[in-house]
């Protein structure tokens, strides 16, 4: 993607169900890339989106969803990366915190 779209794509989602995380637990979950993606983003500090949403229950029993849009911007000489720098965006269109309706 060069820019975000107005409305976000979730065709991609990646699902996990019955993962309960406690205070100061992390999960991965890798992306993979082509060569040619990682040589963009990293030999041409070409700009990389991550965005996504997390549908859960909270301890009073509530569902949620709870979206976010970040934009990576690698620095660095040309040709020579030195990290991303991840910038938040999308407005409310991504990030966002709502109460949904019983399944």
């Amino acid at each position: 993607l060069t820019v975000l779209p107005a409305i976000p794509p979730y065709s991609n989602a990646i699902r996990t169900r019955g993962t309960l995380l406690g205070r100061d637990e992390s999960k991965e979950y890798p992306i993979y890339l082509t060569e040619e993606l990682a040589q963009s983003i990293f030999m041409e500090h070409v700009a990389v989106y991550i965005f996504g949403y997390f549908l859960y229950e909270d301890v009073f029993g509530v569902i949620r969803k709870t979206g976010f849009g970040y934009a990576g911007n690698p620095f660095g000489m040309p040709g020579i990366f030195v990290d991303i720098d991840w910038d938040r965006v999308g407005g409310k269109a991504y990030n966002y915190d709502r109460t949904e309706p019983e399944r």
